[in-house]
């Protein structure tokens, strides 16, 4: 009966065979991909200090020299929860003369989280906007960033206004 392991690879998510390898660390990804086996018929993929660009679908490659190869696909869904609120051209806790009749546009984004992180404007700490867009492609909900427009008329005082993303609020004084 042959050894699976030699007939046995991993396919990684950007495509690249990872190859028949027995255990052990496997060249490049910074050490970071090893292979694991706990019996001749298997042979796990272990990733370490896994990041973004690990995200996505792994393959399993089973070659039999008789029957054929088989395939069986894993995949890999990494969650980054957001770190920071910031608003765009715009300093947090800055503040910002609004003129008469002239329109403001205040564009909050918190980057680099997956899935995308809910934003909500509110002033003096009541909520007064939410946002939700749709990807047209893939129907995704996009809420990487959120703007209010303002228009403060004449005798307005606009206070305090805050964008918020889980509990890590950024302000802006109007």
């Amino acid at each position: 009966m042959p050894v699976f392991s030699r007939y046995s690879q991993w396919r990684s998510n950007t495509g690249s065979l990872l190859g028949f390898h027995d255990v052990g660390q496997l060249a490049g990804h910074q050490g970071r991909y090893s292979y694991l086996k706990y019996s001749r018929e298997e042979l796990h993929l272990k990733i370490e200090r896994v990041t973004l660009e690990d995200d996505g679908q792994f393959e399993c490659q089973m070659l039999r020299p008789d029957e054929g190869p088989i395939r069986a696909a894993a995949y890999v869904n990494v969650i980054v929860p957001p770190k920071t609120v910031l608003f765009t051209n715009y300093q947090s806790g800055g503040i910002l003369d609004v003129n008469e009749d002239i329109p403001l546009n205040i564009t909050c984004e918190a980057p680099n989280a997956k899935p995308e992180a809910a934003l909500t404007w509110r002033t003096d700490h009541k909520k007064v906007l939410t946002c939700e867009a749709v990807h047209d492609d893939s129907s995704t909900q996009i809420r990487i960033n959120l703007t209010l427009n303002v228009l403060c008329e004449y005798g307005c005082v606009c206070g305090v206004v805050w964008c918020d993303v889980v509990d890590n609020p950024a302000s802006l004084l109007l």
